[in-house]
């Protein structure tokens, strides 16, 4: 299912005066004034523009609050608005933060080893075809372990869906399909298993040790991990909205790998757990975590390409124009939220909205934030000159390399990619659910986006061939080169023909048939096709409409899949067996027409067509793990 990604940000003038020194906020955009400004002219309109009911925004410096405001309401049917203190929005994968944050604790205390092999603290949990790789800590923070990804099941429909982390792990660790180090790639279950270290090592359940020794300890009191909050706090958590011009109110998520991204938080708890960070590991009287061990947690862990935002310990390398920064993105289906620091200036941003299109507002704001507050120092250098050569190797489509490669979902691979095509004069176009970008290069296989500082890189495999894509805003993630027989186009050619023959063969077959019993006596001299080609051609076009009008519905709530897969949706898998079967007996029977002198050229090419259309289906279904109960 396509999601329709049509702009990345509303950019609106604001302030009257020119930039600021580089690399730092001048005293006018310290005020709250100034930064009420310009949070007011570009939230309103990014609100507006992907119809957000209601956000929060707070910007810290130091142990300083510069501003906190609440923008548009928490709960639109009762109309209350956003209160920054006390309001509680899902951060999603901010959480992670808190995993990290344990970790780095635990390491301080000489309790674990972010070298060391993790099997050691997992006890009796073991890890599926592991084949005697070693995963480290350090692979578990940096999304390198080689997890593929798995969001079967990443839901629950109550708080009767949540179980223990370790028996939810037991039950739904994805398998390891790359080697550890090689690659990022985001993994909310290798953030569990995290926690679950932190869980075997404390011996305490993974949520009282958060509450005990990074939320209490900071004063964060309108901050849980619970599904559901409790009871006192349940009053101030915001509702969530899916994204439309009449905003639908929808129920409490509940993430069952919950450390990964479950946490709830106010505005006022965010600022200060930010301001711990800034103060490298130190909020006032409380000190979460030795200075050392916070500059350890903000070194590279992994990186992609020297020029390209690297893996840091747990945070994202958000660095932009020049400027060091770091944090983190956090998404539910109807949470947004952003967490950027900017050590230099001790500067920290956290904006969360409760509406489901709300990545693309938060994307927006740090772009537009770091622009106007900490511009480029260093102008566009001038472009080398690529050869033709080159630039026909960079073209293709590229993958992201987060999607399942061995369940059903693995079709989501198909949505989301990026499209490298040549521009003119020396340059690439790069068309991606973000929008359409040009990049100009700095090096051969390095390219900066046309009046921005933002990268990309592209890598080559063991045999020299262009195969990978890297992107300073994607340091957790790799896109890969689509092989062809994963083509978007091919596979989208495949679905149209197979829909449109499909829908031809039960419309037209028995109108003739009724027509010619009606109207044209028989040619004993014709043969046409044997009833039992007919009848297998007309049940494979019957069972493969069946077959996509049950998934539409099924995805009509792709929530559905997150959760469990419904019964409905077990059943329908038989359906492409039974096409596969069926298919294998049209090729069977084509063989035999074709030796049958009677009937016409034209009937053996018409039947040797649908044949291919329905074998191209099977390899469709194939392809994308959607024969048998694969999940």
């Amino acid at each position: 299912m396509r999601k329709i990604v049509t702009s990345l940000f509303l950019f609106i003038s604001l302030f009257q005066a020119g930039f600021p020194q580089e690399g730092s906020l001048n005293t006018e955009t310290q005020s709250p004034l100034s930064i009420e400004e310009f949070s007011d002219g570009l939230l309103k309109g990014l609100m507006a523009e992907h119809e957000i009911p209601g956000a929060v925004l707070v910007v810290v410096k130091g142990n300083e609050t510069l501003f906190s405001k609440g923008y548009g309401y928490a709960n639109l049917q009762e109309k209350s608005k956003v209160n920054p203190d006390t309001t509680m929005f899902r951060i999603g994968s901010i959480s992670k933060l808190l995993i990290w944050t344990s970790i780095m604790q635990l390491q301080e205390k000489g309790q674990l080893d972010l070298n060391a092999d993790i099997t050691q603290y997992l006890g009796d949990f073991t890890l599926k075809k592991k084949n005697g790789q070693r995963i480290t800590l350090r692979n578990l923070m940096s999304h390198t372990a080689g997890f593929e990804e798995r969001i079967l099941g990443l839901m629950g429909e109550d708080e009767s869906s949540m179980e223990p982390l370790e028996k939810l792990l037991e039950e739904d660790m994805p398998s390891l399909v790359r080697p550890p180090n090689s690659q990022a790639s985001y993994s909310n279950h290798g953030s569990a298993l995290a926690a679950l270290i932190v869980e075997k090592v404390s011996g305490l359940d993974f949520e009282t040790y958060v509450d005990e020794n990074i939320l209490h300890p900071l004063g964060m009191n309108f901050s849980t991990l619970s599904q559901p909050v409790p009871e006192p706090l349940t009053p101030y958590l915001s509702q969530g909205y899916s994204g439309t011009s009449n905003p639908v109110a929808k129920e409490f998520e509940f993430i069952r790998a919950y450390p990964a991204g479950a946490a709830s938080s106010s505005g006022a708890d965010m600022a200060k757990w930010m301001k711990m960070y800034l103060g490298e590991g130190t909020f006032q009287e409380s000190t979460i975590l030795d200075s050392a061990t916070f500059r350890e947690m903000i070194k590279t862990a992994f990186s992609h390409h020297p020029n390209i935002n690297p893996m840091l310990h747990g945070f994202l390398d958000l660095s932009r124009n020049n400027t060091r920064a770091y944090g983190h993105f956090g998404d539910t289906f109807w949470f947004h939220s952003m967490m950027l620091l900017v050590p230099e200036e001790k500067i920290g941003v956290f904006l969360s909205l409760n509406g489901s299109k709300g990545t693309l507002t938060y994307l927006g704001f740090y772009e537009q934030f770091m622009d106007k507050f900490f511009p480029e120092r260093n102008p566009q250098i001038s472009e080398i000159k690529l050869t033709e050569k080159l630039l026909d190797e960079l073209e293709g489509d590229y993958k992201l390399n987060r999607y399942s490669k061995s369940d059903l979902t693995k079709i989501t691979s198909l949505f989301a990619r990026y499209k490298v095509e040549k521009g003119v004069d020396n340059s690439i176009r790069v068309d991606s659910p973000l929008g359409t970008s040009i990049y100009l290069p700095e090096d051969s296989l390095l390219f900066r986006k046309s009046g921005s500082s933002e990268k990309i890189a592209f890598g080559k495999d063991d045999e020299g061939k262009v195969k990978f894509l890297y992107a300073d805003l994607l340091p957790m993630m790799v896109m890969e080169k689509t092989p062809w027989y994963e083509g978007e186009k091919l596979h989208l050619f495949i679905f149209v023909t197979a829909t449109l023959v499909s829908f031809f063969i039960l419309c037209f077959w028995p109108m003739v048939f009724l027509s010619r019993r009606r109207f044209y006596p028989s040619d004993p001299n014709r043969r046409y096709l044997p009833f039992s080609s007919k009848s297998l051609a007309w049940t494979n076009a019957f069972l493969y409409l069946c077959f996509i009008i049950g998934v539409s519905s099924v995805l009509s709530d792709p929530l559905a899949l997150l959760m469990a897969i419904p019964t409905s949706f077990k059943l329908l898998l038989f359906l492409p067996i039974l096409f596969t079967i069926l298919t294998l007996l049209m090729l069977v029977h084509g063989l035999k027409i074709f030796e049958i002198a009677a009937i016409s050229i034209r009937t053996k090419i018409f039947y040797f067509i649908l044949v291919l259309v329905n074998i191209s289906v099977v390899f469709q279904l194939f392809c994308w793990n959607l024969l048998g109960w694969q999940y």
